[in-house]
């Protein structure tokens, strides 16, 4: 079939199909340009004391756990801890193309959600290899928003040094039909807000609590509980930047040159009908366009909730997040309550709902965690086991 045959989702969805269960290990080659320009579908490979700084500084977190080595070297880890989700910056989702098709500009997408599973704790240091499958499903779905859209699923699976499990992460894409041209017009209007609105969202702020070395015991803790919120914004390009440059910075910082490369070799990108060329998916530096920011920092910031409250002593074993549009001015409120909590094969888990509201109230991220917590009565936190991975179990998550 040519390219010019496909002019609706559900045939995308299909030739998508023909991809299906293809596995990626540590350098996607050929998916990124092959000999002309090899690369890594991820910023780094290594944890180290940098890629920790420019992590928290690109969020905000003044957490010592993961700035301060003498602070971590007297907790339990003995050394500097990453955030989890500094897993982004190792490997992030991926983009799909049918196999063996040129660009289709009449199918972009958007980086729908993931849902995270870590097993132990990533330390500076550790090494990082991944290995992704991509696609592990696609549905095709008719949406109130943007019509019919396929949502194609992949898996990351992490591991350190000696080939240890760290973590696995399942994440969907939401492909969909390019607007039409009067469609793309954005209508954006910075929002205002008045001086003591921001003298609200800066006291919000200073409330932000780091747990840190006392422990939070789980049978301290009691459903409908609420966590302290992370309030960040009014969302800035530097905000914007700062993410991108330590977390998903792989080939999102190109020259256009290196770019089209990239692009003529895969597909990647949008087509912009203005200059009649293709750019990067997160060229999001036009604050005219409103769009700003991705939903990878987002998540990050509720991490951050979850790290503050649950203090040094406690782990996040899951997160899932559902992403939607972020704007250039926003404020975003990172909250979340306790919603249940239980023994779980010696483990002492508390269930957390965790979303995101902007300055108006509506919702730019739905979310839910597990985190781990020590027991007054049994003790500390004991690790979760890695789950054996097949492609059913893939495909349903």
């Amino acid at each position: 079939m040519e390219a010019a045959k496909i002019t609706t989702i559900e045939q995308y969805a299909e030739e998508l199909k023909k991809g299906m269960g293809k596995v990626y290990v540590n350098e996607w080659g050929s998916c990124m340009g092959g000999p002309r320009f090899p690369r890594p579908w991820g910023f780094n490979t290594q944890v180290t004391r940098d890629s920790i700084r420019h992590f928290v500084d690109a969020i905000g977190d003044l957490n010592p756990l993961f700035r301060d080595r003498e602070y971590a070297k007297k907790t339990k880890y003995g050394c500097l801890i990453a955030p989890p989700p500094i897993l982004y910056g190792i490997a992030y989702g991926h983009y799909p193309d049918p196999p063996g098709y040129p660009p289709l500009r009449d199918f972009p997408n958007l980086y729908g959600g993931d849902q995270y599973e870590w097993f132990s704790p990533i330390c500076e240091g550790d090494e990082i290899d991944w290995k992704t499958t991509y696609p592990t499903d696609i549905q095709v779905k008719r949406t109130r928003a943007i019509g019919t859209v396929a949502f194609a699923r992949g898996r990351h699976e992490f591991s350190r040094q000696g080939g240890v499990p760290i973590a696995t992460c399942t994440f969907w894409q939401v492909i969909y039909s390019a607007p039409s041209g009067a469609q793309r017009r954005n209508l954006y209007k910075k929002p205002e807000y008045t001086e003591e609105y921001i003298k609200e969202v800066y006291a919000a702020q200073d409330r932000e609590t780091i747990r840190g070395s006392e422990p939070r015991y789980w049978e301290d803790v009691a459903v409908g509980e609420e966590l302290t919120p992370v309030v960040r914004g009014p969302y800035t390009v530097m905000d914007n930047i700062a993410w991108i440059a330590a977390a998903n910075g792989e080939c999102f910082f190109v020259s256009d040159r290196l770019f089209r490369i990239i692009h003529e070799h895969t597909g990647w990108g949008i087509y912009d009908p203005d200059w009649k060329v293709y750019r990067n998916f997160h060229d999001h530096f036009d604050v005219s366009s409103g769009r700003g920011g991705l939903g990878s920092q987002r998540t990050a910031w509720v991490s951050m909730v979850l790290t503050n409250w649950i203090g040094d002593d406690g782990f996040i074993w899951k997160l899932k997040t559902e992403h939607k549009y972020g704007r250039y001015g926003n404020v975003y409120w990172c909250k979340a309550k306790v919603v249940r909590k239980y023994s779980n094969e010696e483990r002492y888990c508390v269930d957390i709902e965790c979303w995101i509201e902007n300055q108006t109230g509506a919702l730019i991220l739905e979310g839910n965690a597990t985190v781990l917590l020590p027991s007054r009565e049994h003790g500390p936190v004991t690790y979760p086991s890695p789950r054996p991975v097949t492609a059913t179990t893939a495909a349903k998550e």
